[in-house]
């Protein structure tokens, strides 16, 4: 599942930074350009679900194309909390458009799920990956401009809790990036939606005020004043 093709997905958005390291994963269990052996003998990486040795895919798409009995890695992001880099996060003001520039830093923890029913193979998988990333964590985090990568930690091998005839070995780490945003002016936007409610009466202007008035579910308002 490539995320970053989809459009929905915002440049180094939690979801854009999964499938950075979706590829990274699978980059180091395929074969290499002009037919180069891949490194990792008995588990190599393809396209093809039917013909690969062991799936690679991102959390939201687990066990919907692949089997348990053979091993799998699924990268997963347990949570994003922005930090407050400035005051306000405000970054700049274009008083012409009214455009106000934000900007945060938002740190964000990823776990990579490594199963397999043997408890070796599945730690040995997922030592290769925590390797592979501390390896190349530098490399990453300026080719796809993060800010900040953690050094990955590898957990222990467990049976799995919804399946014991399967074990599971975590590696997890956290990536930071930049955030940017901007919002206009709603100024013009309320005053319009104003006109628009005195129009139609639910609103009253009086001094210069505004008085919401709730219209009745039936009648008018002087056989509500009568009543």
């Amino acid at each position: 599942m490539a995320l970053t093709t989809n459009s929905r997905v915002l440049f180094n958005s939690p979801l854009y930074i999964i499938d950075v390291f979706l590829e990274v994963i699978r980059e180091r269990f395929k074969s290499g350009p002009g037919g180069i052996p891949n490194q990792v003998p008995g588990w190599q990486w393809t396209a093809d679900n039917k013909e690969t040795q062991i799936f690679i895919e991102t959390g939201f798409h687990e066990y919907t194309e692949v089997m348990n009995p053979r091993p799998a890695v699924f990268v997963h992001r347990l949570q994003s909390v922005p930090t407050e880099a400035v005051i306000g996060n405000f970054a700049h003001r274009e008083i012409p458009t009214g455009l106000h520039a934000f900007y945060t830093q938002e740190t964000s923890t990823f776990q990579i799920d490594c199963q397999s029913k043997s408890p070796a193979e599945c730690a040995i998988i997922a030592d290769i990956i925590q390797k592979h990333i501390l390896a190349a964590r530098d490399l990453i985090r300026e080719t796809f401009k993060l800010r900040k990568i953690t050094n990955p930690m590898l957990g222990g091998t467990r049976p799995l809790e919804r399946d014991t005839t399967l074990y599971n070995t975590s590696v997890t780490f956290a990536a930071e990036a930049d955030i940017l945003w901007a919002t206009y002016d709603v100024g013009p936007t309320l005053r319009r939606l104003r006109v628009t409610l005195k129009d139609k009466g639910a609103i009253n202007i009086i001094d210069n005020t505004t008085t919401v008035i709730t219209p009745p579910a039936f009648g008018s308002f002087d056989d509500l004043t009568k009543k």
